[in-house]
């Protein structure tokens, strides 16, 4: 199967929805893939600076995780 790369098509036919949960990013300087499990990532990164994982706000409140931004 080969994948859509024409940019133009692919912009046009997107059908974006906002989320009802807002989410933040946070990440671990030491981090590695796998864990923050009990953050209920949604998306888990590993890079240079540590691992990102974007996690409902909710619980960054439970575990008193600063951020400044939410995204839906």
């Amino acid at each position: 199967m080969t994948g859509l790369t024409d940019l133009t098509t692919l912009l046009s036919t997107m059908t974006p929805t906002l989320q009802q949960k807002q989410y933040v990013f946070v990440t671990f300087a030491d981090g590695k893939y796998g864990d923050g499990i009990e953050l209920e990532p949604i998306a888990m990164f590993q890079e240079q600076e540590g691992l990102t994982l974007v996690i409902p706000e909710d619980k960054a409140k439970e575990y008193q995780f600063d951020h400044k931004s939410t995204f839906s």
